[in-house]
């Protein structure tokens, strides 16, 4: 008796010469079974597993009319030679499950056949996460009521594909659209769909559902009736948004009347001008957007309600996201902070690699020539191996396997490796060039699934030079994005200027940074402040009493504060309603913002207040 791997069976249902278009249905999957010699003439061999006798023939074209099952192998298996590991099993020849199925088969075999299993970790349970979960609840809903646009908001790692995937069979969609950035990641969701990724291995959907019929569209039809066709074989079709937006609007009229549902894959790609004519062509409530930010990478907030948002703090707290060691450096002399970054972050790769952890650096770089006058910085560190990624590099598909098997310590590359691309020991980010997307980039950097916690990968970090505007503005408009970035991006402070206190060690010193909706990093402090001098022999004056100072604290529609014991300082942020007076209707009304910051300084007795609203001295505030 011998272990073979049988190969899977699947059916091609659209094909045609000229185009590489193409739709498949995987009708079960490549298993490893036991087999038995029985018999063996001329033209083929006969095994036995299960009870069920296997023809293996090297000659795809023999006479299969009283066989069952027929497997075209590489080579002519015989009774010497069978239990030899250089034999291939190319597909299945003949097979009673290989027969089609239409679209009603597909939906009506999904019908009660999706379970709402939740992994468990701790009971070594697997199943869909929490993040997972909960979006297919408000994808569901969201479809039978809306008409609107969806957005799914779940950073990188916690698992958006295989909630598509759960959308699908739960919702029981009929034919589904999903629009990808890049090739890469077109054929990476065409697999998922093909397979339906984990949910039959976990329980989620039942082993005799059929998997939908995938279609792959990887370039326009010059004939409609082709397209029609395509579409009509099909329950699902991956493409990109450019192979979209390149069509004519009587073509796009056609998907808009075939496609029941469409899924925007990493949204925060898409672009005004190509997303603006795609999604006109689309009913808005057909859409549903996935994407770790909601905002596109021109900076403007995507389309549509936001119907889920699994937050990054969320994220971090449940083991799919670290939080990120940011390494800064302050050189204005850019072209020396290019090789004082490349300086640090190799001392920092050598130091995780110390330490224990298979850690690997990218250098982010804004264009090509960028690329190539970078890589100069790093390609001394032979015992690394470096090595230079950008779309003109042959031989691009090696180097990313060699990449993955950790042959190169150091990758030089123009924006990132690609969405999709999964490389968990990726852990250092050099930000030669820090512009576009910074959100995204530091999320691939932070992921960190659960398939890997039983292996630490360790913290991420980010070097940057402050000194460079670009590196600011992206820092504040991450802050501006999400304030959880507040907690998620710990700076290694490597720029100590005498007793200079350095702001972030400053509201390190707060204790309640996350329940603030706005981001410290980004209030911007004014210089205004009254003075109040303590009179008091004992010299002490307790900040927080504050609530006794400001008039109707309690009936605020928002109130914040928080106190940082070091510094003796205290932060209050909070919003009064006011009325709107076009309008006599109680939902409507409009918030009035105000920032207080209160500083008490024991030495001289004195209490400083700064506040936004500059129409009081805030005597009652200092009485307390």
């Amino acid at each position: 008796m011998i272990v073979m791997k049988l190969p899977e069976l699947s059916l091609t249902y659209f094909e045609r010469t000229g185009t590489k278009n193409k739709v498949v249905q995987l009708l079960l999957p490549s298993t490893e079974v036991e087999i038995d010699f029985v018999r063996s003439t001329r033209s083929y061999s006969v095994f036995e597993s299960n009870g069920i006798e296997i023809c293996i023939t090297s000659n795809k074209d023999i006479d299969l009319t009283n066989i069952e099952y027929a497997i075209w192998s590489n080579k002519r298996v015989t009774t010497q030679n069978y239990t030899d590991y250089d034999i291939l099993l190319k597909k299945w020849l003949k097979h009673p499950a290989k027969q089609s199925h239409t679209n009603t088969d597909i939906l009506n075999s999904w019908k009660n056949n999706f379970n709402f299993v939740e992994e468990n970790i701790t009971e070594n349970k697997t199943g869909l996460r929490e993040p997972q979960i909960a979006a297919l609840y408000s994808i569901l809903s969201h479809l039978k009521v809306s008409d609107e646009i969806g957005t799914v908001v779940m950073p990188t790692g916690t698992g958006k594909t295989e909630t598509m995937l759960s959308a699908l069979v739960a919702g029981k969609l009929n034919k589904v659209l999903i629009t990808v950035p890049s090739d890469a990641l077109r054929n990476q969701i065409a697999k998922k769909f093909y397979r339906l990724g984990l949910l039959k291995d976990f329980g989620i959907v039942n082993q005799d559902s059929l998997n939908p019929k995938v279609g792959i569209l990887y370039q326009n039809f010059s004939k409609q009736e082709d397209l029609i066709d395509f579409i009509d074989s099909s329950n699902v079709v991956v493409t990109t948004m450019g192979i979209l937006a390149n069509n004519d609007g009587t073509t796009l009229s056609h998907f808009n009347d075939r496609f029941t549902n469409v899924f925007i894959d990493e949204a925060h790609h898409i672009e005004a001008t190509s997303w603006k004519k795609v999604r006109e062509s689309f009913d808005d409530k057909k859409i549903i957007q996935f994407t770790a930010t909601p905002f596109r990478n021109d900076r403007k907030r995507l389309d549509g309600n936001i119907i889920f948002n699994f937050s990054l703090k969320k994220a971090q707290e449940q083991g799919y996201f670290k939080p990120i060691n940011f390494i800064p450096i302050r050189e204005y002399d850019l072209e020396k902070g290019d090789k004082i970054i490349a300086e640090k972050a190799v001392e920092k790769l050598r130091e995780d690699i110390n330490s224990g952890f298979n850690h690997i650096l990218m250098a982010r770089c804004e264009n090509k020539n960028r690329a190539e006058l970078i890589f100069e910085l790093y390609k001394g560190y032979e015992d690394l191996n470096p090595i230079l990624v950008h779309s003109s590099v042959s031989g691009k598909n090696i180097i990313l396997e060699n990449i993955i098997k950790g042959e190169h310590k150091i990758i030089v590359a123009v924006n990132m490796l690609g969405e999709g691309f999964d490389l968990p020991q990726l852990k250092i980010a050099a930000f030669h060039d820090i512009r576009k997307s910074l959100p995204i980039t530091l999320q691939f950097a932070g992921r960190f699934t659960r398939t890997a916690i039983d292996n630490d990968l360790g913290s991420a970090s980010f070097i940057a030079n402050l000194a460079d505007t670009d590196t600011e503005n992206e820092l504040s408009e991450l802050y501006a994005q999400d304030s959880d970035w507040n907690l998620l991006l710990p700076i290694l402070s490597a720029i100590q200027i005498d007793k200079q206190i350095d702001f972030n060690e400053f509201i390190q010193g707060f204790q309640h940074l996350e329940s603030s909706k706005i981001p410290f990093q980004n209030i911007r402090f004014a210089l205004s402040t009254v003075v109040y001098k303590n009179l008091n022999q004992d010299n002490s004056f307790n900040l927080l009493t504050f609530r006794v100072g400001i008039p109707n604290y309690k009936e605020l529609e928002y109130k914040f504060h928080d106190y940082n014991p070091r510094e003796n300082t205290l932060v209050v942020i909070t919003a009064s309603k006011s009325e709107v007076e076009w309008v006599n209707y109680k939902e409507i009304f409009g918030l009035n913002w105000q920032l207080m910051v209160l500083y008490y300084d024991i030495e001289q007795n004195l209490l400083f207040i700064h506040s936004s609203d500059k129409s009081s001295l805030y005597g009652d505030l200092a009485q307390v």
